[in-house]
């Protein structure tokens, strides 16, 4: 069994990184630069973890599991947009939500984390852009070069 992670981290210099990790090794990724590209500290994430079977040998395979299972994900991303749009924040960050309804065999989680508070209703803006942009995302990362880091 692997530990799978489908993130994206916002930078504060409002760069982007999107990738996928397997046992936290980089197999899939994407960057794009921010406006100002001199302040690398993670601003906030979501990821998307689980404990799967999975290869990082096998990036394709990875991209299309995660493609074809992401329904547990986006459903738990929508509710927590709906609880986060009536103003709600979370006040403990790393926020780590187990998933209920998942895969057999798979255990699902959704980490929320940011570096100071967030407003609640950007949080929901944000974890449904994530959810509605899942399969694009997912779609378009390129593998991974050898010797990438996973943040």
């Amino acid at each position: 069994m692997a530990a799978l992670s489908f993130y994206k981290y916002v930078r504060a210099d409002d760069g982007v990184r999107y990738g996928v990790d397997v046992d936290k090794e980089t197999v899939l990724s994407e960057f794009q630069e921010g406006p100002d590209h001199d302040d690398p500290r993670v601003k906030w994430q979501f990821e998307a973890r689980c404990i799967v079977r999975a290869s990082a040998d096998d990036p394709e395979g990875v991209r299309q599991w995660l493609l074809a299972n992401g329904e547990p994900w986006r459903r738990e991303l929508q509710g927590l947009a709906a609880i986060m749009e009536r103003g709600l924040s979370p006040d403990s960050l790393p926020y780590i939500v187990p998933l209920s309804d998942t895969l057999p065999r798979a255990k699902m989680v959704l980490v929320i984390s940011a570096i100071k508070r967030f407003p609640g209703p950007d949080f929901a803006t944000e974890m449904r852009r994530f959810r509605d942009d899942w399969d694009r995302i997912l779609t378009r990362l390129s593998p991974a070069e050898p010797s990438a880091v996973g943040t």
